[in-house]
């Protein structure tokens, strides 16, 4: 059997804990005082949480992209149906809580709050937006595991989505150079503006990695990345009274350098034991952790 790797634990653990803080610092993160004090603290701690997003979905690619980890399409099908069914019994259990407590209270249950519900039921929390993408990752899965058969094809693939789903949009905001937009999405490429590209970066780091060097840098950048997040995010906060939340997407460069190096850290972490039992059962609690947490 392969030896697991411990490390990943501590990562997934980690980010579990960090989509709660997220969920928790942005609370009241819309209505306090832009100026004062406390939107500071929150956006800090806010900022410090956004990495755990795109790491769940690198560890997703890591793992089930894995050449040594046998997955045939009718093993894909199969995760699919029994993701599908875990989002709908979630699902139910956020959509209808307003009927059941009315019910018990002994209250009229009317149309509208039928239909209110069932459209819940249908699309899910807020939250879990995060599965809808997990299930379209394993329909494709099959795909996507022969082109990860090549490391030219690979980095090919990741060269056009940093360019296409980051690059180019940063220029345009730059420079106003909406024309680009329009010219991207004549080609039809949506395989290169989507979130697939943190599912294919994971497995590129997990399997290829970086030297030493090159490591230090990404630290570096993602240092800059996180710093980038906080400030411009107080800073356009400010200057126009609401929260500004678009330096914090998954879509943002900033976003992206701090993600890849704290993926980068944990997989060159040596072998760490502190509380890993505990670790250890957090990390398999995590999905359900991601579904109860809101509640």
């Amino acid at each position: 059997m392969m030896q697991r790797e411990k490390k990943y634990d501590y990562l997934r653990c980690i980010s579990c804990i960090a989509i709660v803080l997220l969920h928790v610092s942005g609370s009241y993160w819309n209505v306090v005082d832009k100026e004062s004090t406390e939107f500071l603290i929150m956006t800090i701690y806010n900022g410090l949480t956004r990495f755990a997003v795109p790491v769940f979905m690198m560890l997703s690619g890591g793992f089930l992209l894995d050449a040594q980890k046998k997955m045939s399409i009718k093993t894909c099908f199969k995760r699919f149906v029994k993701y599908l069914l875990n989002f709908y019994i979630w699902s139910a259990f956020f959509a209808f809580q307003g009927i059941v407590i009315k019910i018990m209270a002994g209250k009229e249950i009317t149309q509208t709050l039928w239909f209110s519900s069932l459209e819940r039921f249908l699309w899910g929390h807020y939250h879990m937006w995060f599965v809808f993408l997990i299930l379209g990752f394993y329909l494709v899965l099959p795909i996507i595991r022969k082109l990860t058969e090549n490391k030219t094809v690979v980095e090919y693939y990741l060269i056009l989505w940093v360019v296409t789903r980051f690059l180019i949009p940063s220029l345009t905001a730059i420079g106003k150079l909406n024309f680009i937009y329009v010219w991207i999405d004549k080609l039809e490429i949506n395989l290169l503006i989507g979130y697939l590209g943190y599912f294919i970066l994971g497995y590129y780091i997990r399997e290829y990695g970086f030297s030493k060097k090159s490591r230090i840098g990404i630290y570096v950048v993602g240092l800059i990345g996180f710093i980038y997040s906080v400030i411009a995010t107080i800073t356009q906060s400010r200057l126009y009274g609401i929260c500004v939340e678009s330096y914090y997407s998954p879509s943002s460069w900033n976003i992206l350098l701090f993600s890849v190096a704290i993926f980068t850290f944990f997989t060159y972490l040596k072998s760490v034991d502190i509380w890993y039992s505990l670790v250890r059962k957090i990390a398999g609690c995590s999905f359900i952790i991601y579904m109860i947490h809101p509640f």
